[in-house]
C-alpha cells in the first residue's frame, strides 16, 4: 500500500454500531439486505456547497505542537471458573494517568522493549508442555468480507496461527502451549455469537481473544468468567461491572474523551482569544454514561455550561436523518456556535460536515478519537474536506502517522510483520483493514497477561496484567500503561493529529506521545 493506508469499509461496519442498543443491534443485523442498504446510502452523501513513544520518526505541519476443534480440556490452565490465590484489585473507577512524560525518539516501544519472548522457552520449561486452549472469534459479514475491504475467516484464521506459533516458540503463555479454538461469528446471524459462546464453553477454553462487539455483547462469555480480550474501544462501566475479565488494548472511551477534553484546552481550542464563544455537540444518546462523561469533562477543563449547546440525533440503528442533522445545523449556526465536535455518532460524520459546509456553517472542529480518526481517513466516509480543514483530534492510535511525510514503522510494528510476513500473511499496516496488528497486539497483550499472573487462572489475568505494566503494541494501537490497579485497557497516552485538505487524510503534528490527564 506504499506506505499510505486508510481503514476499510468494514472497520467502519463494525464500529458502526458500537453505541446501538442490544435491541437495535439485534433487529439491525436480521438480513444482508441491511448492509446493503448502508452501502447504497454511503454512495449518496449529502449534497454540499462550496517515556513511551511509537517511534515514528515523522512530523506534521506543527499547527499545534506544543485449528477448529481445541485439544480435550483437563490440562493445566483450561479452567474456565474463578480460582486462585491472589486477589486482583478492584477497577479503577476513574480514567488514570500514566505516570511520567511520553517523549518521542528512535529505539523504545511503549514497554521499553520488543514482545517477542513473552515467557520462557518451552524447551526450558519443566515437565511435559502443557496445553492452554484458547477461543478467537472469527468475524464473518454474512460471506460479504470481500464487500467491506475484509479478511476472509480463513485468512483471519492464517494470522492468527502466525501469532499463536511465534508466542509458542518463545515460551507460549506460563509455559502453556497456545491451542486455537476458532469458532467463526456471522455477524448477520443473531444467533451466531450464541453458538459460538457455548462452543467457547464447551471446550474450556481459558480465554476468548477478539468477541463479538459491537453487533452482539459479550455478556455470555463474561458471565462464564471467560476472560474477554476485544479489539475496539471498551466503556469503563462495562469493564467494571464484569471486572476482573473484560480487556482491550484498543481503550477506554471514557479516558479517550477527558484527554480529548484537556488537550484541546491546551491547544486554545476553548480560549476566547482564539475566536471561541460556544461549543456545539453533534451526539447520539445510546450510551448515555459516555454523553454525561464528555459533559463532565469539559466543566473540568473549565468550559462552562453557558457556551456549550448540543444537538441529540437520538440512537438510529443506521444513520440520523437527513432532517435531523440538517436541524443540528441550522440550530448550532443560529446560536453562534464557533467549535463544533462530535460524540457517540462515528455513523454519521460525512454527512454533519456536508450539511455544514452546504449550509454555511464552518466551525473550528475539535474530536475525541473513539474510532473517527481511522473511519475518516477512508474516502468511503471523509468528511468534507473544506468543512473539515485544519480539525484537531486527540488519539490514543497510531493513526495519522501513516499519511506523515518521514513516516517509518517502530521496531514492534516491523516484529509483527516479520512474523506475519514469514507465515505468508501481511503485515500490520499492509493488511486488509490493519487486522494483522490487532492480531499481534491482542495476542502479546493476553501471553503478557498470562505470563505475569500470580496464578495461571482466569481471575487472575487482570492482576498479571498489571504486573506487566505495559506491553509495546504494534500499529495500530498506541502505546499503554497497565500498572494502576483495574487497569485493563490501553490507550493510556494521546498525542494531537491534524486534518488537512490537501491530502483529505490526518497527519501528525508531533510524533510524541503525552500520558492522559
Amino acid at each position: 500500500m506504499d506506505g499510505v493506508t486508510a481503514t476499510t469499509p468494514f472497520l467502519e461496519f463494525r464500529l458502526w454500531w458500537r453505541r446501538a442498543s442490544p435491541e437495535k443491534k439485534a433487529g439491525a443485523i436480521g438480513a444482508i439486505a441491511t448492509a446493503l442498504a448502508l452501502v447504497i446510502w454511503i454512495a449518496v452523501p449529502l449534497a454540499s456547497g462550496g517515556g513511551p513513544s511509537t517511534n515514528l520518526g515523522a512530523y506534521g505541519s506543527g499547527a499545534r505542537g506544543t485449528n477448529t476443534t481445541a485439544e480435550p480440556a483437563g490440562t493445566a490452565g483450561t479452567a474456565t471458573t474463578a480460582s486462585g490465590n491472589a486477589t486482583a484489585a478492584g477497577p479503577a473507577s476513574a480514567a488514570t494517568g500514566a505516570p511520567g512524560g511520553a517523549t518521542g525518539g528512535a529505539g523504545a516501544a511503549a514497554g521499553g522493549g520488543l514482545p517477542g519472548t513473552p515467557g520462557g522457552a518451552l524447551a526450558g520449561c519443566s515437565g511435559t508442555p502443557k496445553t492452554m486452549n484458547v477461543g478467537v472469534v472469527l468475524v464473518d459479514s454474512g460471506g460479504l468480507n470481500s464487500v467491506f475491504g475484509a479478511p476472509t475467516p480463513s485468512q483471519q484464521q492464517g494470522m492468527w496461527n502466525a501469532m499463536f506459533d511465534a508466542i509458542n516458540k518463545s515460551g507460549g503463555a506460563a509455559c502453556n502451549k497456545i491451542v486455537p479454538d476458532f469458532q467463526t461469528n456471522n455477524e448477520f446471524n443473531p444467533s451466531s455469537a450464541q453458538s459460538a459462546c457455548l462452543a467457547f464453553i464447551q471446550h474450556h477454553d481459558f480465554a476468548v481473544l477478539f468477541g463479538f462487539l459491537p453487533q452482539s455483547p459479550d455478556t455470555c462469555m463474561l458471565q462464564a468468567h471467560i476472560p474477554v480480550f476485544e479489539e475496539i474501544e471498551l466503556s469503563q462501566a462495562d469493564v467494571q461491572h464484569f471486572y476482573p475479565y473484560y480487556f482491550s488494548g484498543d481503550g477506554a472511551l471514557q479516558v479517550v474523551y477527558r484527554n480529548w477534553a484537556f488537550a484541546s484546552k491546551q491547544f486554545n481550542m476553548f480560549n476566547p482569544a482564539n475566536g471561541f464563544k460556544k461549543l456545539g455537540i453533534f451526539y447520539r444518546d445510546c450510551q448515555p454514561e459516555v454523553n454525561q462523561a464528555m459533559l463532565a469533562d469539559l466543566q473540568a477543563a473549565g468550559v462552562p455550561s453557558n457556551a456549550i449547546d448540543r444537538a441529540n440525533l437520538g440512537c438510529p440503528t443506521g444513520f440520523a436523518s437527513p432532517s435531523a442533522i440538517e436541524q443540528a445545523v441550522l440550530k448550532f449556526k443560529g446560536d453562534g456556535v464557533t467549535t463544533a465536535t462530535i460524540d457517540n455518532d462515528l455513523e454519521d460524520m460525512q454527512n454533519i460536515t456536508k450539511q455544514s459546509q452546504s449550509q454555511g456553517f464552518r466551525p473550528q472542529w475539535t474530536i475525541p478519537d473513539d474510532g473517527s480518526v481511522a473511519i475518516s481517513g477512508n474516502p468511503s466516509f471523509a468528511p468534507d474536506p473544506n468543512n473539515f480543514n485544519n480539525a484537531l483530534a486527540i488519539t490514543p492510535e497510531q493513526y495519522g502517522a501513516q499519511t506523515t511525510p518521514g513516516f517509518k514503522e517502530d521496531p514492534t510494528t516491523v516484529q509483527c510483520d516479520q512474523i506475519m510476513t514469514s507465515h505468508g500473511q501481511p503485515g500490520a499496516i499492509a493488511s486488509t483493514d490493519q487486522f494483522s496488528g490487532a492480531v499481534c497486539d491482542t495476542a502479546w497483550m493476553f501471553a503478557a497477561a498470562v505470563d505475569h499472573a500470580p496464578t495461571v487462572a482466569p481471575d487472575q489475568v487482570a492482576a498479571g496484567l498489571q504486573r506487566a505494566g505495559s506491553v509495546p503494541f504494534a500499529f495500530p494501537y498506541g502505546p499503554d500503561n497497565l500498572s494502576a490497579p483495574g487497569t485493563t485497557w490501553g490507550g493510556e497516552f494521546w498525542r494531537p493529529v491534524t486534518y488537512h485538505t490537501n491530502c483529505s487524510c490526518w497527519q501528525l503534528d508531533s510524533p510524541n506521545f503525552s500520558p492522559s490527564f
